[in-house]
C-alpha cells in the first residue's frame, strides 16, 4: 500500500447482507470497497 497509515481488509459476508455492511463500513471510514462474487471455494 503507498500510504503506510492504510491497511486491507479482507472479509466473507452473507450475499443478503452486503449493501448493508457496505454501508456501514463507509460511515466508519472505509473506502475503495470492493465486492466479488466466489464461483467456487475449497475450504
Amino acid at each position: 500500500l503507498a500510504d503506510g497509515s492504510w491497511v486491507a481488509v479482507r472479509a466473507m459476508v452473507p450475499r443478503d447482507e452486503t449493501n448493508h455492511v457496505m454501508d456501514e463500513l463507509y460511515e466508519l471510514g472505509a473506502r475503495a470497497i470492493l465486492v466479488s462474487s466466489i464461483h467456487a471455494a475449497r475450504i
